[in-house]
């Protein structure tokens, strides 16, 4: 974007220098999720240190070209990196699945069978997939903070930042230095930062033609299956590789057949060399969130409440799941995905919690706590300032959890069904009627919706047993009877004791005898000879029914209770946060993330899980084959991977002492957001794909280890072995820049 450099230079400068005071603030050296663009000097030599040999230009110039312009958003919650001049990019196989899994068709199976395309003439158009690339950052925080009044309510505070975001997000754009054309293709995003005092404006691209190139077949790609997810060693080779297409002037455009491939202005070489113990590594993503600055008592609510909650409910929902899929072979097909997805949650919740318990972090939170009460009470200045915040803590949690745990019932039990679920969809359609002005208007807006609702309903329905989900519906009513206060209860609980004596039984076979929801035949008819007037039928069928019910207690009764609670303990938040830098004033303090660009950065370090247990740092292609299992599709292992292994044909693939490594961990600070991104080296070379976190290490978004803090990463030299020996796509490496 080189014709609003001097537009921004100086505005760019004063942020750097604004930010610069603002970084210097409370770190732990060891850990840290960084604004790449405020890399101060405390930060630069502590990466010198561990060995990096760039500068913190190399990494975010916003002037010029620089590794900030090779990271990519990648979908909606991932990150890609590009490695060539003619717009590849790589992500992991996970954020790739469901993009690859819309592509597969009658005749090509994209996932089980892997794809390799032999030129660019095969590379497969994906749907409804966009990769965003950085453009600028602005500083908004006076924008936003001058429409704050003193004296507003913590809810008044939030709609007024709420509203600012909005507007400025609305008008970003709509400058003189962008086209109308170029605006098309363009967000805008505040991220907050700091407890709401900071805020900076996020400006990308969005590239909406990407192309699938390469993925290995799922057996490779999604290797140990949940049953790895998070464990070391891991060795799946979850990989996917696109190519990025631009219209005229490297500007982004929807897909045509005469778009080129994007041309970046950086993109990463790739390391040939490997890791070894003790090496610099560096992550770039965009991770979701973090929650470093949480007290105690948070931490305690979500593992000692929240957690315990899901995983119960969720075993039982496992465990209907898993009967049903013992019966017939059709029901395992139809669950198997959804299964694993919910072991997948739970796995990590589990891990969570264990981490909390090893590490004793709720003790070791209240060790800091009651440092900075012994220091809030020492002057009668700070003690007016910050005295009794801990106790106030406790009465807001307390609060909270009144509204936390119905909360998590709601969600855990009665929208657990597939069909209550899809009610979400209908009550759209209906409150788009609702919005409607003209008779015009309504009639145009129940054609589209209802074919667009038949259109999704074909892949609803087709994995879809009303069996299983009726004796879902069934059991999580109860649960969620048995276990919430009566003045918390749905006026559904009415309407069953009643009508059908109290019988959550009686009502559950009515409901799926009647309902047009849970029948394939009877939604068609309904969405096909849906009118204006047919919205009192809708509102009356027994699941939707239960339905709004249950949302409406969510909605007006729930979420403003534990709104109102929340909103005591978010302005605490801020006051405890400036209570730590006044304590602290020497010490840099990293914001939590917010899905804004970030880094991390750490060392290549074995491992020792838990007692007795040591872990080296890296993995290797025999560890593929000492685990294929014919006979669990999870640890299937290719017979082509076995023949290459068996003959020892790696060529430079190989590490210097002859072994295939797959993949290596390293203690750098990672969390959702950052899988799929790339993992750099001392001299900004790629050396893998970040896939995600140990399990031992699960608590990292909380309370940071760095004994339990590993972070998984798929070695960017098996993927180009598997290119090359396996999917027989060499030719790609040729547009790489492969540093030997």
């Amino acid at each position: 974007m080189r014709k609003n450099i001097m537009d921004i230079g100086l505005k760019y400068l004063l942020i750097v220098i604004t930010l610069f005071v603002m970084l210097t603030r409370f770190v732990i050296a060891d850990e840290g999720i960084w604004i790449p663009m405020l890399l101060n000097k405390y930060t630069m030599d502590d990466m010198k240190a561990k060995g990096f040999r760039l500068t913190a230009e190399d990494i975010f110039d916003m002037n010029n070209s620089s590794m900030k312009d090779a990271v990519a958003v990648f979908g909606s919650e991932c990150t890609a990196s590009v490695i060539s001049d003619e717009g590849l990019i790589i992500t992991s196989h996970s954020c790739a699945f469901d993009y690859i899994q819309y592509l597969n068709n009658s005749t090509n199976n994209y996932l089980k069978d892997g794809y390799w395309a032999q030129d660019r003439t095969m590379e497969v158009e994906s749907f409804d997939l966009s990769v965003k690339f950085l453009v600028e950052v602005i500083d908004v925080s006076d924008l936003i903070l001058n429409n704050l009044k003193p004296d507003m309510t913590e809810r008044e505070r939030q709609k007024a930042i709420e509203l600012a975001i909005r507007q400025l997000e609305r008008t970003a754009i709509d400058t003189a230095l962008y086209t109308k054309k170029e605006r098309e293709f363009m967000v805008a995003k505040v991220g907050a930062f700091y407890y709401d005092t900071e805020f900076y404006m996020f400006v990308s691209r969005v590239y909406r033609d990407v192309r699938l190139v390469a993925v290995p077949p799922v057996s490779i790609g999604n290797f140990g299956g949940d049953e790895d997810k998070y464990m070391w060693p891991r060795h799946t080779g979850a990989f996917a590789i696109f190519r990025v297409y631009a219209g005229e002037r490297n500007l982004p455009a929807d897909y045509s057949p005469d778009n080129v491939p994007f041309q970046p202005s950086y993109y990463f070489p790739i390391s040939m060399q490997g890791v070894e113990k003790g090496d610099f590594t560096m992550v770039f993503g965009f991770p979701v969130y973090t929650f470093k600055h949480l007290t105690s008592h948070s931490l305690h609510m979500y593992t000692e409440i929240q957690n315990p909650i899901r995983l119960k409910l969720r075993n039982i929902r496992l465990n209907i799941i898993s009967e049903g899929m013992d019966t017939s072979v059709e029901l395992r097909n139809k669950y198997a995905s959804k299964y694993a997805i919910i072991r997948t949650g739970m796995k990590k919740w589990y891990g969570i919690n264990n981490s909390v318990r090893t590490l004793n972090a709720v003790g070791n939170k209240k060790i800091e706590e009651d440092k900075f009460t012994l220091w809030a009470n020492k002057t009668p200045q700070t003690m007016q300032k910050y005295g009794g915040i801990m106790s106030q803590y406790e009465n807001f949690y307390d609060n909270l959890a009144a509204y936390r745990i119905p909360l998590d019932y709601v969600r855990e039990t009665i929208f657990s069904c597939e069909a209550i679920r899809y009610c979400l969809r209908i009550d759209i359609l209906l409150q788009l009627i609702d919005a409607t002005n003209s008779r015009e208007d309504a009639l145009y807006v129940i054609s589209t919706a209802t074919d667009q609702l038949r259109e999704e309903a074909i892949p609803y329905f087709e994995m879809y047993d009303l069996e299983t989900d009726k004796r879902m519906f069934n059991t999580m009513l109860k649960e969620f009877k048995a276990n919430v206060e009566p003045e918390f209860h749905p006026d559904i609980f009415k309407h069953i004791r009643k009508k059908y004596r109290k019988s959550i039984d009686r009502f559950t076979d009515y409901a799926f005898s009647k309902s047009f929801v849970s029948r394939k035949h009877k939604f068609n008819y309904v969405m096909k000879n849906y009118t204006a007037s047919s919205a009192p039928y809708v509102m009356n069928d027994p699941i939707f029914k239960t339905f709004n019910s249950f949302d409406v207690t969510d909605r007006d009764v729930l979420r403003e209770g534990y709104f109102d609670a929340k909103d005591r303990i978010d302005s605490l938040n801020r006051l405890y946060l400036n209570g730590l830098i006044e304590m602290h004033p020497n010490k840099p303090m990293y914001p939590d993330a917010n899905e804004t660009m970030r880094l991390a950065y750490g060392t290549v370090e074995e491992y020792m899980p838990r007692d007795g247990m040591f872990c080296k740092y890296y993995a290797t292609l025999k560890g593929v084959i000492e685990k294929d299992d014919p006979d669990d599709n999870r640890f299937t292992v290719p017979l082509k991977l076995i023949s290459l292994y068996e003959t020892g044909d790696f060529k430079e693939y190989a590490h210097n002492d002859g072994t295939m490594r797959t993949a290596f961990i390293s203690n750098t600070h990672t969390t959702e957001g950052f899988e799929g991104g790339p993992v750099i080296d001392k001299n900004g070379f790629l050396l893998g794909v970040n896939l995600d976190r140990t399990w031992e290490g699960m608590v990292t978004d909380r309370f940071y280890s760095e004994k339990k803090c590993r972070n998984i990463v798929l070695d960017i030299r098996y993927v180009l072995f598997l290119l090359d020996k396996f999917g027989d796509a060499g030719y790609l490496l040729n547009e790489l820049d492969l540093v030997r």
